[in-house]
């Protein structure tokens, strides 16, 4: 199934890191960092996510799938989270 639409910084995660990832603005937006500096923290966390499902794709010990998204957004949205917003 798809995430729903986050609502702000503390809920919706997974849909709130999805944005961010996707979306160099949502993430100058989410963190009020400069354009340039969103559009490097939005290639990170796709990054993040992306070599993660390949490791997860191809490894023969796989985890549930289930706790490979929980771990990984785990590790996303600590990360994130710790960004100061300016308003």
């Amino acid at each position: 199934p798809r995430p729903t639409a986050g609502a702000g910084r503390g809920g919706g995660r997974r849909s709130t890191l999805a944005g961010a990832a996707a979306s160099p603005a949502r993430t100058a937006h989410d963190t009020g960092y400069r354009a340039e500096e969103a559009q490097l923290l939005s290639i990170g966390l796709s990054g993040l996510m992306e070599g993660g499902a390949r490791w997860w794709l191809t490894s023969p010990d796989r985890i549930p799938k289930e706790r490979a998204v929980e771990l990984l957004m785990g590790l996303a949205w600590r990360g994130i989270s710790g960004t100061p917003r300016t308003d």
